[in-house]
């Protein structure tokens, strides 16, 4: 039987299916999880039962068991990161405790407690990985515990930075050339104090830029035809300045947007497979000023969107082929978009427990999943995940077959294409 990793380009790809027809896909394990191109599936079982579940887009989430947090806050962001090559998920409290302030997991189902080495000093509202390095920002303009960083999402260490304009708000990842860079932003119109840049996620530097016509609230990272770009967002209303780009990192250009702003930008997120950056503003309108993006950060075209969330978006996220914007939301009730090329959206409502999901984060094709946190203490519905892919993703829950004997068989009443094969658990 071939040495099966967690991700199995080339391994039982191909087409199947056709009115009547079936094909054969062998050596299955429990946990494999076949990414498909079509929207019908039938399946009959070889040696084994075959399919136990299926999910659309990382539309259904299910809730799982979590620990509660020191502080009755819950949680206020989650990331993802490779830890030597090991899926690794990093929750933080939405409070300024250092005690069970963090939760890890590798699976997105199991989730663990840890601690800090001390106080926050704000709430935890932002972190990303890059360069082998968790690093978090908090909602504080303290110079010695407003940043930390972390290569395992365990072991944490404040780093000291000048003070920002105001309250930490976001930080990403990406590169300038071949350089690493981390930058973040702070809640501030600053135009000395508001973006700070780091080639380590340890030493600060504060750029100056043109004052936003509002407080900076988002930073996102692409590199549309090749060319690294961070995208910064902020809350003002101003079709000038609202949105700023650098290819750099130290020069910052404003972009003009056409279609008018009725609240400020609070997300933004870019798509690798689309070349798009998505930003989406605090509303719950359906036309003009809620979903913009564009292919290169300087031009962007708004999206009329056809369903109002249940409250304001708050939050977007971007994997394996998938925008994910979160609104605002109180149980049960909360929406979630999802957007295959960052212009049309669907909407699913998800149910909620005792609070809203605040953050999303999605992880890569060796994770497959996206993860919600929620503004919340419970301990059954804070965390929530959901299996993604391109289209449609179907489990199989079967043992492993007599050598040479098939798991399963794929039917279809149209033709189909298993894209990929990815282990999970």
């Amino acid at each position: 039987m071939p040495n099966k990793a967690s991700h199995l380009d080339g391994y039982n790809k191909g087409f199947f299916g056709t009115s009547g027809n079936s094909s054969e896909l062998t050596q299955l394990d429990a946990g494999d999880v076949i990414f498909t191109s079509f929207g019908a599936i039938g399946a009959g079982a070889g040696q084994n039962d075959p399919w136990t579940k299926t999910y659309v887009n990382g539309a259904q989430f299910a809730p799982v068991a979590v620990a509660t947090p020191a502080a009755p806050t819950g949680w206020g962001a989650v990331g993802y990161g490779l830890v030597d090559g090991v899926p690794t998920w990093v929750a933080l409290t939405n409070s300024t405790t250092s005690t069970g302030g963090i939760m890890i997991s590798n699976d997105g189902k199991t989730w663990t407690a840890k601690n800090l080495p001390s106080s926050p000093g704000g709430a935890w509202v932002s972190i990303t990985f890059g360069h082998g390095l968790f690093v978090a920002v908090a909602a504080t303009n303290a110079t010695t515990t407003g940043i930390a960083t972390s290569p395992d999402g365990v072991n944490w260490t404040f780093r000291t930075t000048t003070a920002p304009g105001g309250n930490w708000q976001s930080v990403t990842y990406g590169f300038v050339g071949t350089q690493s860079l981390f930058m973040a932003v702070a809640a501030t119109t600053s135009t000395t104090a508001g973006i700070a840049t780091s080639p380590d996620g340890i030493t600060w530097t504060f750029q100056t830029s043109t004052a936003p016509g509002g407080n900076w609230s988002s930073v996102t990272y692409g590199a549309p035809g090749g060319t690294g770009t961070f995208v910064l967002t902020a809350l003002g209303v101003s079709t000038t300045a609202s949105i700023a780009k650098s290819t750099n990192g130290t020069s910052f250009t404003f972009a003009t947007i056409t279609a008018p702003l009725t609240t400020g930008l609070v997300a933004s997120a870019y798509g690798s497979n689309q070349g798009l950056f998505v930003a989406v503003a605090a509303n719950v309108g359906t036309t003009a000023g809620v979903f913009y993006y564009s292919a290169d950060g300087a031009t962007w075209v708004n999206s009329a969107i056809g369903t109002a969330p249940a409250q304001a978006w708050n939050a977007l996220a971007y994997g394996l082929g998938t925008f994910y914007a979160l609104s605002g939301g109180t149980g049960p009730v909360q929406t979630l978009a999802l957007s295959t090329d960052g212009i049309n959206w669907t909407y699913k409502i998800i149910p909620t427990g005792a609070a809203a999901y605040k953050a999303i984060a999605c992880g890569d094709n060796k994770s497959g999943l996206v993860v919600m946190v929620a503004n919340s203490t419970s301990t059954s519905a804070a965390a929530a995940y959901s299996l993604i892919g391109p289209s449609l993703l179907v489990e199989f829950s079967g043992g492993i077959a007599a050598e040479g004997q098939p798991d399963l068989y794929l039917t279809s009443n149209q033709q189909g294409y298993a894209t990929d094969v990815t282990r999970f658990y």
